[in-house]
């Protein structure tokens, strides 16, 4: 076969492998909850579905913003504080409540221009998709579970394996995942703000107004199946549309 006809045939299988990536990533995104930019969900349910499991991934443009921002290599360092040993962990939130605290912090991140670098909000991304249950303390205060997700970042903390607590680097070496390491200035931008306080909220708000939702439900096809004549006022749940600004809800 001619040359030149072996290198159209390679240029068309290079194609078609390019669309073939190309499909499965939007079919990722089709059946994640997006994080970040106008196609992001970030909504109580949103909340809710990725607490429980749903997968999630970054908007490709919110993606492409927060690499343009980062700080260059250059300017980067990495932390030189010394947190190899965890401390345990006697009090922790559910998993639940886990994942929908590093969510709010992670939908925060994408829609706030914070100077992160894309590694450490694509490590967050995977560590929920991974299935890894972080082990975050239930306190008063959002302190030392914001403390911990930011350790996690550095490869630090401890995670739920078979039911019982081991150090986070060997949950992320079974999942073939590796901590990006974060400078100063991300350690201090990751601890702040009350976004463990709030992923508790909304799974708890949330969670509410569904069973509002069915028990309306259930009443009424009660009241069809009963044969009985009532007036009910439909109850409308408030739920508030969050914006891409760091100030508001996320």
């Amino acid at each position: 076969m001619p040359q030149h006809a072996l290198l159209g045939q390679e240029v068309r299988c290079s194609s078609k492998r390019r669309d073939c990536v190309s499909q499965s990533v939007l079919n990722i995104m089709a059946s994640s909850v997006v994080i970040g930019g106008a196609s992001g969900a970030a909504d109580l349910q949103a909340v809710l579905q990725v607490a429980q499991g749903q997968t999630n991934a970054l908007d490709v443009a919110t993606a492409d913003r927060i690499k343009k921002e980062s700080p260059s290599p250059k300017d980067f360092k990495l932390e030189s504080n010394d947190i190899s040993a965890a401390a345990k962990v006697d009090s922790p939130l559910t998993s639940i409540e886990s994942r929908a605290s590093i969510l709010c912090r992670l939908i925060s991140l994408a829609n706030g221009s914070t100077k992160l670098r894309l590694a450490v909000l694509q490590y967050f991304v995977d560590l929920l998709n991974s299935g890894t249950q972080l082990l975050l303390t239930s306190a008063n205060t959002d302190a030392a579970p914001l403390q911990q997700i930011a350790d996690a970042a550095a490869g630090t903390g401890l995670a739920l394996c078979d039911g019982n607590s081991s150090p986070l680097s060997e949950a992320l070496q079974r999942q073939h995942l590796s901590a990006p390491g974060i400078s100063q200035q991300e350690r201090a931008m990751l601890q702040s703000g009350q976004w463990v306080t709030l992923g508790a909220a909304a799974v708890t708000i949330q969670t509410a107004r569904q069973l509002l939702l069915g028990g309306t439900a259930v009443a009424a096809l009660s009241a069809e199946a009963l044969q009985i004549q009532v007036s009910c006022r439909a109850v409308a749940v408030p739920q508030r549309e969050a914006h891409a600004h760091p100030c508001n809800i996320w």
